[in-house]
């Protein structure tokens, strides 16, 4: 079925087939759809994606943790790093910071006396080899009132005073007054993602040291919201759930539609009664995915020890 031809079905089953004294607008029918379609998405995990480079696949940024998913993302089933043999280990926030409370940020020092200039980071008083610094390492850089330099730079080389910026990173020369916090972030090959370290964000653990690509398996939304236009062109448009689910979407759209205020249009009993129907698909669409992703049992005669 097409959307329109579900909408004609609907309207059937809502006893409403009259353009002149339609009861559920277009557009209202259109919303239910759209909602009906993302609950199922939303609890059946039906709509997996591991093809849509848009959602499954992220750019790396060398000394970059943080990559925003896409809105459409509910969960990443699992990740891994291009060129890698192994998925990343999938941890939570509170988990890693038990194991290692420095597992993002390895270093750090703070002050009023530091001076950033284009090429490099100074101070009069914080001695960077003592508190651990090195060479050829990304540092977080934040507290100062020129935005810009609130930025992630990699060091070339570290002296007791000084930081040197690598030539391919430039900032904007500032005197000293603000408290400036430097944090050394600790970057290799990742080798763990999180999604609750910042929302709506999958987290790299450690922070990539080099650009890359990271490649995703999903469980999406639908990829776009039907709009009412688009049924104006019905052949280019599809439902994205199996057609054998397709007349029992109609309970899930009746079950809204029965909810609308009004004498014509209200009745709670009939929206139970769509919504209980409803739901049953739901639960239908679960166990068949169950079934789908079970192992084969093949029935065999038992030996017994030979």
């Amino acid at each position: 079925m097409t959307p329109v031809q579900l909408f004609t079905a609907t309207r059937r089953w809502l006893n409403d087939e009259t353009a002149a004294t339609y009861k559920w607008t277009q557009a209202e029918l259109v919303d239910y759809y759209n909602n009906v379609i993302d609950q199922i998405a939303r609890e059946t995990s039906i709509l997996s994606d591991a093809t849509t480079t848009l959602l499954v696949e992220k750019a790396l940024t060398a000394g970059t943790g943080d990559y925003a998913f896409d809105v459409r993302l509910l969960e990443i089933v699992n990740a891994r790093i291009a060129g890698e043999t192994r998925n990343l280990d999938r941890v939570t926030l509170r988990e890693r910071s038990g194991q290692d409370p420095t597992w993002r940020f390895t270093n750090s020092a703070s002050g009023v006396d530091i001076v950033i200039t284009t090429t490099a980071i100074t101070s009069t008083t914080t001695d960077f080899l003592e508190l651990g610094f090195v060479d050829d390492s990304f540092v977080q850089i934040t507290g100062s009132a020129t935005a810009g330099n609130n930025t992630t730079v990699l060091v070339d080389t570290v002296a007791q005073y000084s930081l040197t910026l690598d030539t391919d990173y430039t900032l904007t020369a500032r005197i000293a007054g603000d408290r400036v916090i430097l944090k050394q972030i600790n970057t290799d090959t990742p080798l763990r993602y999180m999604v609750d370290y910042r929302y709506g964000y999958i987290t790299l653990d450690p922070t990539p040291h080099n650009a890359g690509s990271l490649l995703m398996d999903v469980i999406k939304l639908q990829d776009t919201l039907l709009t009412e236009a688009e049924l104006d062109t019905p052949t280019t448009l599809t439902i994205p759930v199996s057609y054998q689910y397709h007349l029992q979407l109609i309970d899930g759209i009746c079950a809204k539609a029965y909810m609308k205020s009004g004498p014509s249009t209200f009745n709670i009993e009939k929206s139970k009664i769509h919504q209980m129907d409803f739901n049953l698909l739901k639960d239908r669409i679960k166990r068949d995915m169950i079934k789908a992703s079970k192992p084969a049992t093949n029935l065999s005669p038992h030996y017994g020890a030979i």
